[in-house]
């Protein structure tokens, strides 16, 4: 015959809601050190974009492909002001 004990003792080993809470408190935890590693220690990011559209170029009587034509004259492609050769940077 099982005492009453036992079965208390399985209800708290067993039971979904104190897993739940356990669990809970695991996640609070790391919560807490993540948010004291954010604001307490400084972070740097670098971050960037080079926009790249070459373009086929008919200068001079023969067709290339350029990299960068930003002096072409007779050209396929993107317009030369807005495609080829700008890049930006930031950091934070």
């Amino acid at each position: 015959m099982m005492h009453l004990s036992y079965y208390a003792e399985a209800a708290k080993h067993y039971s979904p809601l104190l897993h739940d809470y356990r669990n809970q408190l695991q996640i609070e935890q790391a919560e807490l050190r993540r948010l004291k590693a954010l604001y307490t220690r400084s972070r740097l990011e670098l971050n960037g974009d080079y926009l790249f559209v070459p373009v086929l170029t008919k200068d001079g009587g023969t067709t290339s492909f350029r990299w960068n034509a930003q002096d072409a004259t007779d050209y396929y492609g993107y317009d030369l002001g807005e495609s080829s050769g700008h890049l930006h940077t930031g950091a934070t």
